[in-house]
C-alpha cells in the first residue's frame, strides 16, 4: 500500500501522468413508499416519550428508480478530472471512456 501512496507523491511529469480510475455501480432510490407518521406529542398508554437528542426516524423502504454506472478518472498532479454517468455499464461504454481519457 505504501508503494502506491508514494506514486501519488511524485512530482508532476506530463510524459508520465498519474491517473486514478474508478467505477461504481449505483442503485437509484426514490422517496420512501410510505412516510412515517409524526411522533405524537403525548405517548400512548404504556409507551415512553422520545428522548431529547435522538435523530428523527426515517423509513427504510424506498422505490427503486433503476441503476446507473459512474466512471471517474482523476489526475492528482493537475487536479483534472473526468466523470461519466450512464444508465448501464457495457464494454463499449468502458472503452469510450478510456478513449476520452487518453485523448
Amino acid at each position: 500500500m505504501e508503494d502506491v501512496l508514494a506514486v501519488y507523491e511524485r512530482p508532476y511529469d506530463a510524459q508520465f501522468p498519474v491517473v486514478c480510475f474508478d467505477e461504481r455501480p449505483c442503485v437509484l432510490h426514490g422517496q420512501p413508499v410510505e412516510p412515517l407518521p409524526p411522533v405524537p406529542a403525548q405517548p400512548a398508554v404504556g409507551e415512553q416519550a422520545a428522548k431529547a437528542g435522538r435523530p428523527r426516524r426515517e423509513s427504510s423502504t424506498y422505490v427503486r428508480q433503476g441503476t446507473a454506472c459512474l466512471l471517474a478518472a482523476f489526475e492528482p498532479g493537475t487536479g483534472q478530472r473526468l466523470v461519466e454517468v450512464s444508465a448501464r455499464r457495457t464494454g463499449a461504454d468502458y472503452c469510450r471512456f478510456l478513449q476520452r481519457l487518453a485523448a
